[in-house]
């Protein structure tokens, strides 16, 4: 069975350590990111791009969570076997180490974060709310900001989010 790209609108949540809100830090449609039916869109230099400076002010602190979710324009079926989900995310952001004062630019992948939307046989996902896919803890003595400070502006800042799910 082929893989389908969920048709859905993607946003980055800030939220504290109890999960309560502190704003959305972008939001975008699925299909905004280059991707088109089961292809990742895998050139740096074509995905959107992350300003260091957007949103102004927003920094997450030590434990805050960098949330990732969807809400489907359209509900989708998982197929009858479950590990049928695929994401894979790159997420620009810059990191501030308190105690040193040390700034640095990192990736986050999927693989950094804890994932919250499961594989599961025939599972349902109805239109009706967001659903969290993935969420980044922030650690210890650390400040994150979405965006990196441009080197190269065609691949560095650039921001993708994929996701499939077998039909």
């Amino acid at each position: 069975m082929a893989a389908t790209m969920f048709d859905a609108t993607v946003k980055l949540e800030h939220t504290d350590s109890q999960d309560v809100s502190l704003g959305t830090l972008i939001q975008k449609d699925m299909t905004e990111f280059g991707h088109t039916a089961g292809t990742e869109n895998t050139d740096a230099q074509t995905l959107p791009k992350v300003k260091m400076d957007y949103p102004r002010k927003q920094i997450m602190k030590q434990d805050d969570k960098l949330k990732v979710m969807i809400y489907l324009n359209t509900a989708a079926t998982e197929a009858g076997s479950s590990n049928a989900l695929v994401f894979k995310f790159r997420i620009p952001v810059t990191m501030k180490n308190i105690r040193s004062g040390a700034i640095f630019e990192n990736t986050l992948v999927w693989g950094q974060f804890t994932a919250k939307m499961t594989s599961t046989a025939s599972k349902v996902w109805a239109v009706s709310n967001w659903l969290t896919i993935a969420e980044y803890s922030v650690p210890a003595q650390v400040e994150i900001k979405l965006g990196q400070a441009i080197q190269d502006a065609r691949v560095d800042s650039a921001l993708s989010i994929y996701g499939t799910y077998v039909a």
